[in-house]
């Protein structure tokens, strides 16, 4: 049987020798997490991510016109400034040096609004919007590949990294949950909470309530009898498969309910 991993915070135990500060199963956990990456790049999603992005890309250029607007004012008042230093009289000193002074300011003026639209252009560079119709396509494609066997692990980890830069991970010990928080690449959060498996117990174990069921009826009727009585109320066992008389013995035996077989099993 394959290993299942889990994460573990060692921090305390490393630093302080004491008890790893969370520890839990990986396999729910990465379900989890795939599934929110799956739904995030679905057909809604990136319909709205295009139409966002479309959006973001208007706005964007309506503020480079502002700043395009405000340059070629503060242009024109450079050029206005220099005419009017350009003409006053050399003599008079008082008022050409007061010229000279807002003409520089203005000449300032405009280099900086200069150094501003380039900056903008340098932080806002976006390329054409990628097709609609082939982002579908992938949107639908995508789930199937992601679950196939012959998929490449490192392939899932890269999309992941893309969408999410971080998974904050915690444990709610008083609901028996596991958070998850995470931050996505464009600045949204989403909270995951999990229902932490107990000690001793994994994702594949069979439902305490039919347990409860096979306990309570074990003295009284066979295995397969159990079986039918356990299908007929929609029950399943930790491995989502229908009951049967071995799947009964077997988590009779598992669960230590090692009790009488009933006289019509016995033999001699």
């Amino acid at each position: 049987m394959p290993s299942v991993h889990r994460y573990h915070c060692k921090g305390a135990h490393i630093n302080h020798g004491e008890t790893w500060c969370i520890s839990f199963g990986g396999l729910r956990t990465d379900q989890a997490v795939a599934k929110e990456v799956l739904c995030a790049i679905s057909g809604n999603a990136i319909e709205a991510a295009l139409e966002a992005a479309e959006q973001m890309r208007h706005q964007r250029e309506e503020h480079r016109r502002s700043l395009e607007l405000e340059l070629e004012q503060a242009r024109y008042e450079a050029r206005l400034a220099a005419r009017r230093y350009e003409a006053v009289d050399p003599e008079n000193r008082l008022v050409i040096g007061e010229l000279e002074i807002r003409w520089n300011a203005a000449l300032q003026k405009a280099g900086q609004l200069e150094a501003k639209l380039q900056d903008f252009d340098r932080d806002f560079q976006s390329g054409p919007v990628p097709d609609r119709e082939v982002l579908l396509s992938l949107a639908q494609d995508l789930p199937a590949l992601w679950d196939l066997p012959s998929t490449d692990m490192r392939l899932k980890q890269r999309i992941v990294r893309i969408l999410i830069r971080e998974i904050v991970a915690d444990v709610d010990e008083k609901t028996k949950e596991i958070l998850l928080l995470l931050h996505w690449a464009g600045g949204r959060h989403s909270e995951l909470r999990l229902k932490k498996n107990a000690t001793g117990r994994h994702g594949r174990c069979t439902s305490l309530e039919a347990i409860e069921i096979i306990r309570q009826i074990a003295n009284t009727f066979t295995d397969e009898q159990i079986a039918t009585t356990l299908n007929r109320l929609g029950m399943r066992t930790g491995t989502g498969n229908t009951w049967n008389e071995i799947r009964v013995r077997s988590a009779r035996h598992h669960t230590s309910f090692l009790l009488a077989i009933p006289p019509a099993r016995r033999t001699a």
